[in-house]
């Protein structure tokens, strides 16, 4: 089942859920997708593949999705080689050069499907997991810098993929409307180290070891930050946990929509309801989009 808020101004327990569920979706092949979307009540879709980047950008009369796709964790360490972890200059600030060549061999044809679908002033929501979310805040940044708006960017288990003054910049511009989870112990989330000089952006949003939700959690933070040495070897030696599973952050987004627990909002009787968002309820099962976990 799928509801989303097309123009939600801040954090949205709905709007995490159903983006969620595309960045999970964005794990299948394009036909399967495709049916997904259609079940939404998504009028357009496209896919986008080059090299290794793969995204989809799905629409109606009220919103623009854009999902990136990600990467098995132990594959990630592919992406943090020397000489993709360099910093180079780009969205008012450095960013880690291998993320930034990933989403320039789809940017041009996501600007042009994204001005071909947006005839009716919908809003915009970005979404990605692990290297999909990297791939999302660089995304949003970039329509960002071109003066379109961005209402929502949803990351799921994102490295670090900028300098503090990218981080700084990008927290300027996006205020309250850029959130990124992190899965209790989930290790992608600590890469690329601080002391490479990179920084996460936006709201974090924490899962304890229980599912429940919070906000920045220090120790974590600080007890990680103290490794050092190279990512590739920083990887390796902390091994992958399944708290990087795409599937972890879906259902503990919805168990804590149930149990309301987070201080940003409570839901209302109306969004218990499912009757927010659309006209109608988009609905559709998950039955396809949970092969992807």
């Amino acid at each position: 089942m799928f509801f989303f808020e097309p123009n939600a101004i801040a954090y949205s327990p709905i709007n995490a859920i159903g983006l969620a569920q595309a960045a999970r979706l964005a794990y299948l092949n394009p036909f399967a997708i495709a049916s997904t979307v259609h079940t939404w009540q998504f009028t357009n879709f496209h896919f986008f593949e080059q090299r290794a980047t793969q995204a989809f950008m799905m629409s109606n009369d009220q919103v623009i999705i854009l999902a990136f796709r990600g990467t098995e964790a132990r594959c990630l360490k592919d992406w943090m080689t020397d000489a993709d972890i360099t910093l180079i200059k780009a969205c008012g600030g450095r960013v880690h050069r291998g993320f930034s060549s990933g989403l320039e061999a789809v940017w041009q044809d996501i600007l042009t499907q994204f001005q071909r679908l947006r005839t009716q002033n919908q809003t915009l929501f970005i979404t990605g997991h692990s290297l999909g979310a990297a791939l999302a805040t660089l995304a949003a940044a970039k329509f960002a810098a071109l003066g379109q708006a961005v209402r929502g960017l949803y990351t799921f288990g994102s490295p670090r993929v900028g300098c503090p003054e990218f981080a700084s910049v990008f927290n300027q511009a996006f205020q309250n409307r850029a959130f990124r989870f992190v899965n209790h112990n989930d290790v992608v989330t600590r890469v690329a180290l601080r002391s490479l000089g990179y920084d996460h952006v936006g709201k974090c949003l924490y899962f304890d070891a229980e599912g429940r939700l919070h906000e920045e959690i220090e120790f974590w933070r600080q007890f990680l930050d103290s490794v050092t040495g190279g990512m590739a070897d920083f990887l390796n030696a902390c091994g992958i946990v399944s708290d990087h599973n795409m599937a972890e952050y879906e259902r503990n987004l919805i168990f804590n929509r149930q149990e309301a627990n987070f201080s940003t909002q409570e839901i209302s009787t109306q969004e218990r309801k499912g009757t927010r968002g659309f006209t109608k309820p988009l609905q559709a099962t998950l039955a396809v989009s949970a092969r992807a976990a």
